[in-house]
């Protein structure tokens, strides 16, 4: 049907076909991220060697604001600065900063809804002009 967008990511032919292991050197909650989200793009086929760059860097994106989080969630909203004024506890910027990079790639991994949608995914998501066929 003419400007009907397909009901899945068009399949890439050179796209990987078995998740490959999480590299060693990335952090363990990167690790972790990996083994989550490599699973889904394997089996909708949109996962290519090519991306493994801004795969890795979207876990350690996800590693590091996990990593803040847990500082500020240890430490506070606030530090004592030198001069004893309270103040901002720094990681809130470092978490804020991992948290954008990791959206912007999850996005450009097609791993947010409105990326899917996008990209054509519904991924068992009915849409709301199904029943125009359009």
């Amino acid at each position: 049907m003419r400007g009907r967008k397909p009901e899945s990511l068009p399949p890439h032919t050179e796209a990987v076909t078995e998740a490959p292991d999480a590299p060693d050197w990335l952090p363990p909650a990167g690790q972790a991220e990996w083994r989550r989200v490599v699973p889904t793009l394997v089996r909708r086929r949109t996962l290519t060697v090519a991306d493994f760059g801004a795969l890795e860097s979207y876990c350690v994106a996800v590693a590091y604001a996990r990593q803040a989080q847990e500082q500020i969630a240890e430490e506070g909203m606030t530090i004592r600065a030198g001069n004893g004024r309270l103040m901002r506890h720094p990681s809130l910027q470092t978490v804020q900063n991992f948290t954008t990079e990791a959206r912007r790639l999850a996005s450009e991994l097609g791993l947010t809804p409105t990326s899917r949608e996008r990209l054509g995914s519904h991924e068992g998501q009915g849409s709301m002009f199904d029943e125009f066929d359009i």
